[in-house]
C-alpha cells in the first residue's frame, strides 16, 4: 500500500484520513493524527482504489477523484453531469484487475486521463466496449458487477446479466440465469 500507516474512512460529510501506528502482539491500533480533507464535503456512498493508489469517491450526483502524493500533497478533481459524466443518482465502482470502471444509470463507464500532464480536472469518461454492446449505450443502470471467476461476471443492472468473456474476446451474456440457476442445475 502507498501508506501503510494510514486507514482512510469517509463519514458522514467528510473523508479522513486517520495515521495509526500498529501496536505490536496487540489487537488494537493507536490513533497518532487525523487529517480531514476539506475539499470532499458531501455524504459518500462508495470509494475505491484505483492502479495508481489514487481515490476515486461517490457521493449523490458526483463523483471526486483524489490523486494524492501525500497526505498534504493531494488534488481534488469533482467530475459531474456537467462536466461529462454520465448523469446518475448514485455511482458505484468496480476494478476490474487494476482497470476502473464507474458504474451509472446509463451504463459502465471509464476514465480516460489527460495526456502531457494537464490537470487530472480535464479527465473524461467514454463506455468500456470490454463489457460489450449491452453496456455501451445510455439505457443500461448498472449498479454493481461481481467478478465470479476469470471470464465471469454478474451484473446487477436494469436487467441482470451473467457474462462470460472468451479467450478470443467474444463475450457470451445470458440474461435469463436466474432462472436456470437450482439446486439440480449448480453449473453457474
Amino acid at each position: 500500500p502507498k501508506f501503510p500507516n494510514y486507514i482512510f474512512a469517509s463519514t458522514r460529510l467528510n473523508f479522513i484520513a486517520i495515521e495509526v501506528n500498529w501496536e505490536t502482539n496487540s489487537e488494537f491500533v493507536k490513533v497518532k493524527s487525523y487529517k480531514r480533507f476539506t475539499e470532499i464535503s458531501d455524504e459518500l456512498f462508495c470509494s475505491e482504489i484505483d492502479s495508481d493508489n489514487n481515490f476515486w469517491l461517490s457521493s449523490p450526483n458526483k463523483v471526486y477523484y483524489m490523486r494524492i502524493n501525500s497526505i498534504d500533497d493531494y488534488q481534488v478533481s469533482e467530475f459531474t453531469a456537467k462536466s461529462g459524466l454520465a448523469e446518475s443518482n448514485r455511482y458505484h465502482f468496480f476494478n476490474n484487475n487494476g482497470k476502473l470502471n464507474i458504474l451509472t444509470n446509463k451504463g459502465i463507464f471509464k476514465p480516460v486521463f489527460p495526456k502531457n500532464n494537464l490537470p487530472d480536472s480535464l479527465i473524461t469518461f467514454i463506455h468500456d466496449d470490454f463489457w460489450g454492446k449491452g453496456f455501451t449505450k445510455d439505457s443500461a443502470s448498472v449498479q454493481n458487477i461481481i467478478k465470479l471467476s476469470q471470464n465471469k461476471y454478474y451484473i446487477h443492472s436494469s436487467q441482470p446479466i451473467f457474462l462470460s468473456i472468451q479467450k478470443n474476446g467474444e463475450i457470451i451474456a445470458d440474461t435469463n440465469f436466474l432462472k436456470k440457476i437450482s439446486i439440480e442445475n449448480p453449473s453457474y
